[in-house]
């Protein structure tokens, strides 16, 4: 893989971090006898209209967050477990 081209772009929003657009130049072989039909990415959405706000707080209350804390210690590992226990 190599870079072409960097630059740097004003934030989104109120973010302090600036927008970086890059491009990137990569050499492949288009062989269209071996392409396959990936099935689409199934998303999970949440009708938080329709939550039960009281129950779902009694459940985060029954977790033990420092035994969760503590057994991810990266933000991703952190994040993943979060979604979990949702």
């Amino acid at each position: 893989m190599l870079v072409a081209s960097v630059a740097s772009h004003p934030p989104v929003g109120l973010s302090d971090h600036v927008t970086i657009i890059f491009s990137v130049a990569i050499a492949f072989e288009a062989e269209t006898a071996q392409c396959t039909t990936e099935q689409p990415k199934i998303t999970r959405k949440y009708q938080w209209a329709n939550a039960n706000f009281d129950a779902m707080s009694v459940y985060m209350y029954s977790i033990d967050w420092m035994q969760v804390i503590h057994s991810n210690p990266s933000a991703i590992s952190m994040w993943t477990e979060f979604l979990k226990l949702l």
